[in-house]
């Protein structure tokens, strides 16, 4: 299972979905936690609104879930309707990753 994580100090769960520059992508197996790569959000020219977070979902679209400070609801609702969950959270990410598992 992947896990993308919007983080501003790799350590924290702190970022809004629409607003992060990059995500961590984590992948559980058994039961252990494996810190995989950094995403970086693409550079684009914004036409409209959505286009902030249709391009992020593109992304993110390997990963099972995302765990994030804040979420709106049409992004929530692209990225669901992609098959991936989407967890609001804030605190340290291992604990949020822990408590997942």
């Amino acid at each position: 299972m992947k896990i993308a994580v919007a983080s501003s100090d790799g350590k924290n769960v702190d970022l809004h979905f629409s607003a992060c520059d990059h995500f961590l992508i984590f992948e559980i197996q058994s039961d252990k936690v494996k810190f995989l790569e950094l995403r970086e959000k693409p550079n684009i020219t914004i036409k409209e609104h959505s286009d902030r977070w249709k391009s992020v979902c593109d992304l993110l679209g390997d990963c099972d879930m995302i765990l994030c400070a804040k979420i709106g609801p049409d992004p929530r609702s692209n990225i669901e309707d992609r098959g991936v969950t989407v967890l609001e959270s804030s605190g340290l990410i291992e604990g949020a990753l822990k408590n997942f598992l």
